[in-house]
């Protein structure tokens, strides 16, 4: 018996190289039959068999803690030798919900047990924020592993994969479901403990990064023969430098930020830390770079993000190669690096796109706001930026091993997800990972209001209307969360507010460890939270006393993101299930979303603004245009994830004749 499992083992991790392939030239046409041929489940059939978890309520309600425990250990045997039935997965979520409201004192309602039904379908499930997104993942985890086979529950980043996970730590254990957690720091050998066990809470990046280190790792020893074989001559049960145990399931938490926004760059293992050989042309370009001005040696297209050079700029270039040709190599290869030393220059700001931390470029995710410090940019813009900020430049590391998030996740056997803000991205999932989304109606009706929306042309003026709003919030008593778009924006605001005289915590990645404490205190009265998009996916801010009658929590917008579904995180951490709460948005048309618009746009929403009599129909109509820009962003944005696709796709083709598929 325990060869067979070894084998089964085995055969998991090497089959999980063949993914699926899908096809990106679908259109609205193809969508409509996918959906009509797949037949999701419906809101009606699906809350049909929630009425039947709910049956079996009183039932387990009057079990003691042995007969509750004895229960699920049989449920357990059923599903860990595959012959489980649609009435055992209903008896299942049903043991579970008893357990949950023993262990946690929380009794998981129908919208969250509908939620873990539609996972364990194979679903994206989207619910409102604040649904309790933890507990619902927890059931259909709970399920997933007792097959036995391992579970990975994935959320966006360590902060809330180690929450969660111990949030849940008492219900796992209850009903016999060892938990392993995978961090950043986490060693090779607890990483293998911690994909042992039954369900293993970790991030989308860890799990796709050990995938293929441990392809690396079996190097050419992929047939289950000759690791058989091995193991027989070697008396090893183990794989050598192997960490997982096959990809057979996956719940992922905020589904669209882990496959969506994440799947927008390529995954790539490399290694090398040596200095750059080309060390004298990058510093001596970024120096030249310095001494050209914009508008007369070189222009900007801030839409694409290009530099190029003007006829007196490569004339100072070629000038500047011919005096100092020790320092250059070919002139191509000179206008190529000055290029990227302007692109560093003006499109790659500190505490923007990233953060200087022990002599070192640190990437800043700005889709999540958090650091990323084992990632580079490519091409050697990493290399452009480090010369730009007199760092030393290190050479671009050799790539090992490389594929997209995309292709990672299609090799799950069973892939379902959960998040806030699924029905904007429902065609990429289904066109890149074929799950349908469904859209669940909230628990408790939603008592959002908006408290208005604001267009200012500087930002000085925009910070200045922000203060005043919250002096009118604090006197009410109600707390404020205000939203920026990156770590400069939120210690900018920070420093006006101290200013003000107004009491605050910033959260953004410069203050991450300390950030569970500033959660706890965001919800209390008259507090003042400044915060990055970190605060907006999986913060669960818990109102305070007497907050509700004041009005509950006020979200303040300052900007508009590249996505909606970020905008949407954010001012979901307000009216949570069933609490009063509000928004607003306070922005300007300085920066941001408005950096990519036509000048004329600007220039007659400028107009109509300072004009008394058409203030409000400029502000209204400068709205539009942001989030007109904001979908010209996210189209850009899916394009970009289309191409990467297609690219992993050719190359995993060309590489397939010599034996590679990484």
């Amino acid at each position: 018996m325990e060869q067979v499992q070894s084998t089964e083992h085995l055969q998991r991790i090497l089959c999980n190289s063949e993914s699926r392939t899908i096809p990106l030239s679908w259109d609205w046409r193809v969508l409509r039959t996918e959906l009509l041929f797949r037949k999701p489940l419906s809101l009606k059939s699906l809350f049909t068999e929630v009425d039947k978890v709910f049956a079996w309520e009183d039932y387990f309600a009057s079990l003691t803690d042995q007969e509750l425990s004895n229960s699920c250990k049989k449920q357990r045997k059923i599903f860990r030798c595959k012959a489980e039935n649609p009435e055992d997965v209903q008896t299942a979520l049903a043991a579970i919900r008893e357990v949950m409201r023993r262990v946690r004192s929380e009794f998981p309602y129908k919208v969250q047990v509908a939620g873990a039904i539609g996972i364990l379908r194979g679903c994206i499930m989207e619910m409102a924020t604040g649904e309790g997104k933890t507990l619902t993942a927890c059931m259909a985890g709970v399920i997933e592993g007792w097959k036995g086979l391992g579970c990975h529950v994935i959320t966006s980043n360590d902060y809330l994969a180690i929450r969660d996970a111990e949030e849940m730590m008492g219900v796992y254990e209850f009903c016999g479901v060892s938990v392993g957690i995978v961090s950043q720091e986490l060693e090779s050998e607890a990483r293998h403990a911690a994909y042992g066990a039954d369900v293993t809470y970790l991030t989308g990046k860890e799990a796709a990064a050990d995938f293929l280190r441990d392809r690396l790792a079996l190097g050419s020893r992929r047939s289950t023969a000759k690791i058989l074989a091995r193991r027989i001559l070697s008396g090893k049960t183990e794989l050598d430098g192997v960490v997982q145990r096959g990809l057979p399931s996956a719940i992922i938490d905020e589904a669209d930020s882990v496959l969506i926004d994440g799947g927008s760059m390529p995954l790539v293992i490399s290694s090398g830390d040596s200095e750059a050989e080309g060390q004298t042309e990058i510093l001596a370009a970024s120096a030249f770079a310095n001494t050209l001005l914009l508008g007369e040696d070189y222009l900007t297209n801030i839409k694409f993000r290009e530099t190029r050079l003007t006829d007196a700029g490569r004339e100072k270039m070629l000038l500047e190669v011919e005096r100092s040709a020790e320092d250059w190599g070919s002139s191509h290869r000179a206008e190529e690096l000055v290029l990227q030393a302007l692109e560093a220059r003006e499109f790659f700001k500190p505490t923007v796109q990233y953060l200087i931390i022990e002599e070192k470029i640190v990437i800043v995710d700005e889709g999540t706001g958090r650091l990323m410090p084992d990632h580079e940019w490519r091409d050697g813009m990493h290399q452009a930026v480090s010369a730009k900020e007199g760092l030393p430049v290190l050479a671009p590391k050799t790539t090992l091993a490389q594929s997209s998030f995309q292709d990672f996740f299609l090799r799950y056997s069973h892939l379902a997800g959960m998040t806030g803000t699924a029905i904007e991205a429902r065609r990429e999932f289904l066109q890149f990972y074929e799950l349908p989304v469904m859209t669940l109606p909230p628990n408790r009706p939603c008592l959002r209001k908006c408290a208005g929306q604001d267009l200012f042309l500087s930002e000085e003026e925009k910070v200045y209307h922000i203060v005043e709003v919250i002096l009118s919030c604090r006197e009410k008593g109600q707390p404020v969360l205000v939203g920026t778009r990156s770590i400069g924006a939120s210690q900018n605001l920070s420093e006006a507010l101290s200013e003000a005289g107004i009491d605050h915590q910033v959260l953004n990645a410069v203050h991450s460890d300390v950030e569970a404490d500033i959660i706890v205190e965001a919800g209390r009265s008259g507090q003042v939270t400044v915060a990055t998009t970190m605060a907006g996916r999986g913060t669960d801010i818990k109102l305070g006393p007497d907050v509700s009658e004041a009005g509950g929590l006020h979200v303040i917008l300052t900007d508009l993101h590249e996505s909606a579904r970020i905008d949407r995180q954010l001012l979901g951490r307000s009216s949570r299930q069933g609490d009063p709460g509000s928004y607003q948005y306070i922005i300007s048309l300085e920066g941001g979303i408005f950096a990519t618009a036509p000048h004329f746009c600007l220039t007659f929403v400028e107009t109509a603004v300072t004009r008394l009599k058409f203030k409000k129909t400029g502000q209204k109509i400068g709205l539009i245009l942001g989030k007109f820009f904001q979908k010209r962003a996210e189209r850009k944005s899916f394009r970009a994830r289309c191409n990467l696709v297609r690219s992993a796709k050719s190359e995993n083709e060309q590489l397939s004749f010599a034996g590679r598929d990484f």
